[in-house]
């Protein structure tokens, strides 16, 4: 029996490691910092120019036009979680931020005007 306990236990343990540092990813993109303000999931297109500036680049499109998109984001998990009809099209923006070459470029995804998703890209540049 302790014998097994002794196998058991390190595989405990990288378990719970490997649940710490999944977590940290989570929550690395569901924020970024900009100019020492930080901007979470569900902040609205204003607050985030606000916070952060101008950004860099700005796509728009428009996705389910003329159709019910089905969707309800839940900002505290990270995830679309039950149906809520959305009539008309959605206004899709992704703003990118190239803080400079000692940071990470990010891309910020809206939707109707609120902040749903941010990536973390390659290396910045000055």
């Amino acid at each position: 029996m302790k014998r097994s306990l002794r196998l058991i236990r390190p595989l405990f343990y990288m378990a719970a490691l490997w649940t710490v540092v999944a977590a940290g990813e989570v929550w690395a993109d569901r924020s970024v910092r900009c100019e020492g303000r930080i901007v979470s999931i569900g902040a609205f297109r204003e607050e985030v120019e606000q916070k952060c500036g101008t950004p860099d680049h700005v796509e728009q499109w428009e996705e389910g036009y003329n159709s019910a998109i089905s969707q309800f984001y839940d900002e505290e998990t990270g995830r679309y979680i039950a149906p809520h009809l959305i009539y008309g099209p959605l206004h899709i923006e992704r703003w990118t931020y190239n803080f400079g070459s000692n940071r990470l470029i990010h891309y910020l995804y809206f939707q109707n005007g609120k902040l749903t998703n941010i990536e973390t890209g390659d290396k910045g540049r000055d």
